[in-house]
């Protein structure tokens, strides 16, 4: 059942990462450019992340930080899984793919991934200490 609901809390980080989007290529970039608008779009993202794994994690009851690592590692698949599919789809190429980890651009995708990653057990451990 932990596994399932880590999966709706992924949906939820991904809905808001959806509209993140949104927000950045229709305000963010059109207002400050693209490497400011990526920077502050990308911080959004990381802290909506945080928040919403401070709501929600405690709630999923983990009993340790591997059960926390592990919920980090699958969230951490399915938004590479779903990023790479995404761009093969709209005619992209793995390197496309490999392009949005280029944190010169102003791209903080690398740090969002990591924070997907990392969310659950560093919650998990502020929660529990």
């Amino acid at each position: 059942m932990k596994i399932i609901k880590s999966l709706l809390i992924w949906i939820l980080i991904f809905i808001f990462a959806f509209l993140n989007g949104g927000l950045r290529e229709f305000l963010l970039i059109p207002y400050f450019g693209e490497k400011v608008g990526l920077i502050l779009s990308g911080a959004i993202l990381i802290l909506t992340i945080m928040i919403i794994s401070f709501i929600f994690i405690p709630g999923l009851k983990l009993k340790s930080g591997k059960e926390a690592f592990i919920i980090g590692f699958i969230w951490f698949l399915l938004t590479n899984l779903f990023d790479l599919f995404s761009i093969y789809s709209s005619g992209g190429n793995f390197m496309d793919f490999v392009s949005l980890f280029n944190i010169t651009t102003g791209n903080l995708w690398t740090v969002v991934v990591i924070t997907t990653l990392l969310a659950p057990i560093s919650i998990y451990k502020i929660k529990t200490n």
